[in-house]
């Protein structure tokens, strides 16, 4: 009997542990932001065919999952960036080459299909959570036959 008390007495502290440390993720409140990406959005504005969108989750506790799937493009790179619409503005967060078939798992969620993803762990630093919360960030896709972006979304909380 005495083994089962230290048992469910560990167990209950582990919980409180991992809940006052943030960990448990449960109750993080989240705002869900959908965007779409096209060359009409780039500064300068292109002509490009190509678009995207994406959908991103970012929590109260500055942590983000998210991904960006693109059509018509043959993409070199994607980040999160700073900057208001039609602003050019420095780079936030590199986003990961993910695939185009195939499950894509995620920390709070399953996915298939995306080509870019927010690497597992993301957190906005204090900043950029502020530039989040008065839309001032925006995601751009580059390729080769548009180095310094082909397409661009912002995200509007």
């Amino acid at each position: 009997m005495r083994k089962l008390f230290l048992l469910f007495s560990s167990l209950a502290a582990s919980a409180v542990l991992l809940t006052s440390s943030g960990c448990a993720g449960i109750g993080v409140a989240a705002r869900e932001v959908e965007v779409v990406l096209r060359g009409a959005s780039e500064v300068p504005a292109n002509r490009s065919s190509a678009a995207g969108t994406g959908t991103f989750w970012v929590h109260s506790d500055r942590t983000l999952n998210g991904y960006v799937e693109t059509s018509g493009i043959e993409a070199t790179a994607a980040h999160l960036h700073l900057g208001l619409p039609g602003i050019s503005g420095p780079v936030a967060l590199e986003l990961e080459r993910t695939s185009n078939v195939g499950p894509l798992a995620m920390e709070h969620l399953p996915l298939s299909g995306a080509n870019w993803s927010v690497p597992r762990s993301a957190r906005f630093n204090e900043e950029q959570y502020a530039a989040f919360l008065a839309g001032e960030i925006y995601v751009h896709v580059h390729s080769a036959a548009y180095p310094e972006g082909e397409i661009r979304g912002q995200l509007r909380p």
